[in-house]
């Protein structure tokens, strides 16, 4: 289950349980100056995403497929037969604090 959101930086996890959001965890790097030049390491070194109860860092588009595994999204099959056809893409459909709460 997806408990709270996290940033990655390199080896480095930044993570805050639920209600916070993403911009909370980037305030902390920034106040910390742990990423310096934060601003252009978005994709590269540094990663948006969520992590589970056992730590496990999650991009948003594997937290997506978890949160649904898990039971925490709904998902309709007919969107995930969809997606295994390779006529949705997946990579649009990751998620974000809010659709967790």
């Amino acid at each position: 289950m997806i408990i709270g959101v996290a940033v990655k930086a390199g080896e480095l996890m930044v993570a805050l349980p639920k209600p916070n959001r993403h911009a909370d965890c980037i305030n902390i790097i920034l106040s910390l100056g742990l990423v310096p030049d934060i601003q252009n390491q978005w994709g590269k070194s540094l990663h948006q995403g969520f992590y589970c109860e056992n730590g496990k860092f999650y991009t948003r588009p594997q937290a997506f497929l978890h949160a649904v595994e898990c039971g925490q999204l709904e998902f309709c099959a007919n969107q995930l037969e969809l997606i295994a056809l390779g006529e949705m893409k997946f990579s649009r459909l990751g998620v974000c604090s809010e659709d967790l709460w």
